[in-house]
C-alpha cells in the first residue's frame, strides 16, 4: 500500500510541475529541471533517456523536445543569413510552387531584394576589414611567406600559417579581386 501512496504522490508532483516530466532523478542529487539544465547536459540526458526509455530506438523523448524548443528560440532572435533567404527562395521560385501557385511573384521579389541587401551589407562588412592598404600588406606578406619556401610546401604548414594569421587564402583573393 505504501508503495501506491509513493506512486502516485509522484504521479501528482509531475502533473502538477510539467517541467520535472521527464526527468530521470537521482536519489542522491536533487532532480534538475529540463528548463535549467545546460544544453551539454540536455544532449547527455537525451542519449540516456534513448538507451533507456527507448531502448535506443526512435521514440519520443522529452529532452531532445528541449532542445529543439531552444535552438527555435535563438533561431528567431538570430538575424537571417544569406543561406536562410536562399533556402527560402529555392522553396518559392521552384518550377512546383509555380505551378501551384504557394508563392506570388511578390514574395519572390521580396525574397531577392533580401538576399541583395544581405550581399550588400556582407560586402560592406568584408571592405570594412579588407581595405586596400590591408589587402597590398596582407599579398605582400602572403608572398613573402610563400618565398621563403624552396620546393613544395605541405598541406600542413599552409594551414598552420592561416591560422597564425587569422586569414585565409580566399578572403585575399576575394580583396584582390575587389581592387583590381
Amino acid at each position: 500500500m505504501k508503495i501506491f501512496k509513493k506512486l502516485k504522490k509522484r504521479l501528482d508532483i509531475n502533473q502538477n510541475n510539467d517541467d520535472l516530466i521527464g526527468v530521470m532523478r537521482d536519489d542522491k542529487k536533487e532532480a534538475k529541471t529540463m528548463k535549467t539544465m545546460t544544453m551539454t547536459e540536455l544532449i547527455e540526458k537525451a542519449k540516456n533517456y534513448d538507451r533507456t526509455m527507448n531502448e535506443g530506438g526512435e521514440g519520443f523523448n522529452p529532452y531532445k523536445s528541449e532542445i529543439g524548443k531552444r535552438s527555435a528560440e535563438q533561431s528567431e532572435n538570430e538575424p537571417r543569413t544569406e543561406y536562410d533567404v536562399l533556402q527560402d527562395l529555392e522553396a518559392a521560385d521552384c518550377a512546383i510552387a509555380r505551378e501551384s501557385g504557394t508563392y506570388s511573384q511578390n514574395q519572390i521579389d521580396a525574397l531577392h531584394k533580401e538576399l541583395a541587401k544581405i550581399r550588400a551589407e556582407e560586402k560592406a562588412n568584408f571592405m570594412s576589414v579588407w581595405t586596400k592598404e590591408v589587402t597590398a600588406a596582407r599579398r605582400e606578406e602572403w608572398n613573402t611567406w610563400i618565398r621563403s619556401f624552396k620546393g613544395t610546401i605541405s598541406i600542413r604548414t599552409i594551414s598552420s600559417q592561416i591560422q597564425k594569421q587569422n586569414w585565409g587564402t580566399d578572403a585575399l583573393k576575394r580583396a584582390i579581386e575587389i581592387y583590381k
